[in-house]
């Protein structure tokens, strides 16, 4: 939403997608979600939001094949401090997810070409 400022005290609904739609989570059998190791990874660091970072919670995600839809809530406006280091809105905190979840895999697994798309769809709910 034009002029407004995703600092503010909100829900709102982010998707994360994958570089190039790369099914790196998982994949769908028999209509139902089967998580590789790279999605139970992403599923942690989604689960461990709340511990990481002041005021800030997940309220609902889902994990498909190549992109993750979570409901994002900030419970204060301002910055919200992640560890250490300033997090300024919701699109910084779902950059820094999927930094962590880059990093770990590419740690883990050894895979250098598992990137996120810079470009984070956010919608206030």
């Amino acid at each position: 939403m034009q002029g407004w400022n995703y600092a503010n005290a909100g829900a709102y609904f982010i998707t994360i997608c994958t570089k190039s739609r790369i099914d790196y989570f998982g994949k769908i059998e028999n209509s139902e979600m089967k998580l590789s190791n790279i999605g139970i990874l992403a599923n942690v660091f989604l689960f461990e939001i709340k511990n990481h970072a002041k005021n800030v919670e997940i309220d609902n995600y889902i994990i498909m094949p190549n992109h993750i839809h979570c409901i994002l809530v900030l419970n204060e406006n301002g910055q919200h401090k992640d560890d250490g280091k300033n997090v300024v809105n919701d699109v910084d905190i779902c950059r820094d997810v999927a930094c962590n979840v880059s990093t770990e895999i590419t740690e883990i697994t050894g895979q250098s070409d598992l990137n996120f798309k810079n470009d984070f769809p956010v919608f206030l709910v």
